[in-house]
């Protein structure tokens, strides 16, 4: 099991986290054709090596994070904020 060191809580293991995938997939825009939206939806890059990825810290603070981890070694490199407006951070009621 990953632990994942949440800059807000502090090393928490893999099951308070949710993976949402690739952090660098760009959703498309409300007008995109379907082809666009089919490929974002299904067809990642499923890299080997160091990948950037989206998590939510579902049961902990609630958090959006990116963390950069090589899928080879599965080591967590780094894990920073998405949202660095450092207002709403920790802050789970807001949401």
């Amino acid at each position: 099991m990953l632990e994942i060191d949440c800059p807000f809580c502090g090393k928490r293991p893999e099951a308070e986290f949710w993976c949402i995938g690739e952090g660098t997939a760009l959703v498309p825009s409300l007008d995109a054709s379907a082809n666009d939206l089919q490929n974002y939806l299904y067809f990642r890059t499923n890299g080997s090596g160091e990948i950037s990825e989206q998590w939510l810290h579902r049961h902990g603070c609630g958090e959006w994070l990116t963390v950069h981890r090589n899928t080879k070694t599965n080591a967590i490199l780094s894990v920073t904020f998405m949202n660095d407006d450092s207002n709403t951070r920790g802050r789970r009621e807001d949401r």
